[in-house]
């Protein structure tokens, strides 16, 4: 999976806190059917928040 970043996507979710490496980590671990499949694996990122608390329990345990 190729992500796209340019200075327009990466000021977007910078003003909510969130860092490009998170945003791809939280496209790389999401659960079917998230990301959707597409003809080609290029994602270009276009929101983005920080994860709720409960959010970051779930990730943890699933990492492990």
């Amino acid at each position: 999976m190729e992500f796209r970043w340019n200075r327009w996507n990466e000021e977007h979710i910078g003003r909510h806190g969130v860092l490009p490496e998170e945003a791809k980590a939280a496209i790389e671990n999401a659960r079917p059917p998230f990301p959707l499949a597409r003809e080609d694996d290029t994602v270009y990122v276009i929101h983005a928040r920080p994860l709720t608390e409960k959010e970051k329990r779930r990730l943890r345990r699933r990492s492990k």
